[in-house]
């Protein structure tokens, strides 16, 4: 009787459908050594649902106490944690961790008061996440909806045909240069867009929401330059007669074939160019100063100086190209620039940012309900208005 309770408690949590008094229900059952066989069953079964990822290697034992105290700040504390077993933290950090966030996972540190939410049901439905959504900008100035365009040929420029694949990817034809002297083409993906591109060489392309690139119909002999704004991945097609130049911001990263991530928006601190693969050199525009990157390692350019650093969590780097969010060790404020560029809202502080650290990832599928529904259930307290203006209260 007690393993069927335990087993309709999960699923009305996960479901979003749970009182105060049966969340304290379950967070008995969840700590009774007893229950541990059914709770690994539980486990097994959610870390098979996309919507719910779990992650298995190193950081649970530092946070499990955090994670535990958080479940009690909503119940009433009864618990000794002398009574959790040491071999056991694992499944109390992974149960703790999805009861608190149905859909995604974050450990976390909060501080400030608690208080109550606010929210305007109809505005939350009105926001949905983010998708493949792009316009390309031809020559002469005409615009293309990507999204709503079908299939096949799509534009000439000079003798370069562009096609639009199966898989929604834009790809321009052979380079041949023939009527296309000059013509230069502008992909943009909008707030809470992504899509992908193949230039007139071979190079392969994913942009990020709010991202840009200008790039030539037919590259010239000698070099292959593009312009970039936002976040923007490379897969340069080698060609080492003719180098590829990538200018984003105040930076210029020069490749012969490589893969990089560059990260140059507006409203980040530091404009970030992460190396994958190969050898890039990377440029401050006005100082002259240049830095060679190693796999592994990332160049930032800040008004101040460009430095570079290396141990970089590539798949933190990379996790907006395979649709996911990965807040290892962020703030909240960085969270919400990335929340704020893919849904759609603008982030307001009221009184300051509170100081939250996040540690985990979440589908950029996941529903913008179930997003506020995560945050509250880490401590951050908000009002979102009709306007799509989230205001993070103090």
């Amino acid at each position: 009787m007690e393993n069927e309770k335990l087993a309709i408690l999960w699923e009305q949590y996960l479901s979003g459908r749970m009182s105060r008094a049966e969340r304290t229900e379950l967070r008995t059952l969840l700590e009774d050594s007893n229950n541990q066989e059914l709770l690994e069953i539980l486990l097994n079964q959610s870390m098979d649902n996309p919507d719910i990822p779990l992650q298995k290697d190193g950081k649970k034992d530092k946070h499990i106490i955090q994670v535990l105290d958080a479940i009690r700040s909503n119940t009433t504390p009864t618990l000794n944690r002398t009574q959790i077993r040491t071999r056991s933290w694992f499944r109390y950090a992974a149960a703790a961790t999805l009861v608190l966030c149905a859909g995604a996972y974050f450990l976390f540190r909060p501080t400030g008061k608690d208080m109550k939410t606010e929210q305007t049901t109809a505005a939350v439905h009105n926001i949905q996440p983010g998708g493949d959504r792009a316009m390309l900008t031809l020559a002469d100035g005409s615009v293309i909806l990507l999204d709503s365009t079908g299939n096949g040929s799509i534009a000439l420029q000079g003798s370069t045909q562009i096609m639009k694949q199966a898989d929604g990817r834009i790809v321009y034809g052979n380079n041949n240069s023939a009527g296309a002297a000059g013509m230069m083409n502008t992909m943009r993906t909008p707030i809470g867009g992504k899509y992908q591109l193949i230039l007139p060489d071979g190079t392969k392309v994913w942009l990020n929401a709010a991202s840009s690139i200008t790039f030539p119909v037919a590259f010239q002999e000698k070099e292959r330059r593009v312009t970039i704004s936002g976040e923007v991945y490379f897969e340069v097609a080698q060609d080492k007669s003719r180098p590829f130049s990538v200018t984003g911001g105040n930076a210029n990263v020069q490749v012969l074939g490589t893969q990089f991530n560059v990260n140059a928006y507006e409203n980040e601190d530091k404009l970030k160019v992460t190396l994958l693969n190969g050898s890039v050199k990377v440029s401050d525009i006005q100082s002259k100063q240049a830095t060679v990157l190693v796999p592994g390692q990332q160049a930032q350019l800040t008004a101040e100086q460009l430095s570079s650093t290396g141990n970089i969590d590539l798949n933190k780097v990379m996790a907006w190209k395979n649709d996911l969010f990965n807040f290892e060790d962020a703030t909240l404020d960085e969270a919400m620039r990335q929340i704020s560029r893919w849904y759609g809202v603008k982030v307001i502080y009221e009184q300051g940012i509170p100081k939250t650290q996040l540690w985990g990832k979440m589908s950029r599928n996941t529903s913008f309900e179930r997003v506020l529904r995560n945050l509250k259930d880490i401590g951050v307290n908000y009002r979102l208005t009709d306007n799509k203006e989230l205001i993070i209260l103090q």
